[in-house]
């Protein structure tokens, strides 16, 4: 058991930095590796925004009973009806 003040702060102190110390280790590398890459226009199209058609075909194809991720309770299938009346999409 340990017993007063600067015993106990010691043996936190140590704990501490013993658990957060970074373990040297030899980590694999990427060096050698032939990444596939992608085309200028194939990076141009994974960074254009969507459009509201392909908003409105990616909503209704989910399926209606399934719950957005949050923890409000909300799902698709209000989402689908406040959309289509406020005519956002």
């Amino acid at each position: 058991m340990v017993e007063g003040v600067d015993n106990i702060r010691e043996v936190v102190i140590n704990h501490f930095l013993n658990h957060f110390k970074e373990v040297e280790m030899v980590r694999p590398g990427v060096d050698g590796f032939n990444f596939n890459t992608i085309s200028v226009d194939e990076r141009v199209k994974l960074t254009k925004p969507f459009t509201k058609k392909e908003v409105k075909m990616a909503l209704w194809d989910c399926a209606s009973f399934k719950s957005i991720m949050s923890l409000d309770g909300i799902n698709f299938c209000f989402n689908k009806s406040s959309r289509q009346r406020s005519k956002l999409i």
